[in-house]
């Protein structure tokens, strides 16, 4: 009876890797209104051993089934060690974690940390990516909701129009994926899904993104399988910050994002719900 809760529940992975592990480090989920918001994916296998099918080999366990960051389109390297975690506050009004990876074990060279706080209103989700000296494709992902849930483009006849097709490589992972299509984000992102019970709402801001790419993650091997919708914000770059806050409820949710002045290692968000106004002190690189 455990997804039948009307808990609001956030998981955030930095374990070791095993046998059957994924490269889901700094992976986040989001549980609500009785189902996974934002969901860990797997593409179902139609063969009757599926550990060992295509579709589990080349997709389920890499970055592109997870909410997580991928760097230069390749997958996370298995670590034998738990990464750092930075903060854990469990308070009445606010959870908040962070964790990171701040050796470059997951990526040579590449340091990343998540931070991720909870309110009964919305989560702030910053994700922090710094590749020292080197340019990298960075690649913020996030799959939402699962096949009943209508696509921002589905919803918004505006963003459709402005959406153009885009393309993904052709092997592995990346040819599992359909339907890419792209736009140029303004100062600030605003994109909904929505289904017949529950509406999801990612405002985020766009400094630094160069685009953002919507595509389907297919249920199953079949070709004619229904599809997940899925996200990715990309950039090219020595660092990038990804900043989003997700609101769920029976109908979208409006808010505002706003990021403060840094001051002593730490970023600062304001994010108001109505007339409420909080401000979170994040971390950062």
């Amino acid at each position: 009876a455990y997804w039948g809760s009307d808990a609001r529940c956030v998981f955030l992975t930095y374990d070791r890797s095993g046998v059957h592990c994924n490269g889901d480090k700094l992976s986040l989920m989001l549980f609500g209104y009785k189902q996974l918001l934002l969901s860990d994916v797997d593409g179902i296998a139609g063969v009757p051993h599926a550990f060992s099918s295509r579709i589990q080999q080349e997709l389920n366990r890499g970055g592109l089934s997870q909410n997580t960051v991928m760097i230069d389109g390749r997958d996370q390297r298995p670590i034998a060690r738990l990464l750092r975690l930075l903060e854990f506050h469990d308070l009445p009004d606010e959870k908040r974690v962070a964790a990171a990876d701040e050796e470059g074990l997951l990526y040579e060279g590449v340091r990343q940390m998540r931070t991720v706080a909870m309110t009964s209103d919305y989560v702030l989700d910053v994700f922090q990516v710094d590749g020292g000296q080197t340019e990298h494709q960075i690649d913020w992902i996030m799959h939402v909701m699962d096949k009943t849930a209508k696509a921002p483009d589905e919803l918004a006849p505006a963003l459709r129009d402005r959406c153009r097709p885009s393309q993904f490589p052709q092997d592995g992972a990346w040819r599992w994926l359909r339907n890419p299509r792209e736009f140029m984000p303004d100062d600030v992102i605003m994109l909904d899904w929505q289904n017949d019970r529950v509406a999801v709402r990612l405002i985020m801001l766009a400094q630094g993104i160069e685009r953002m790419i919507l595509c389907d993650y297919p249920v199953s091997d079949k070709s004619d399988s229904g599809r997940i919708p899925m996200i990715i914000a990309r950039t090219h770059a020595r660092k990038a910050r990804f900043a989003a806050l997700w609101l769920a409820g029976p109908a979208p949710l409006d808010a505002e994002l706003k990021p403060l002045p840094e001051s002593e290692g730490k970023t600062c968000y304001q994010v108001t719900v109505g007339e409420k106004i909080r401000k979170h002190d994040i971390i950062s690189w």
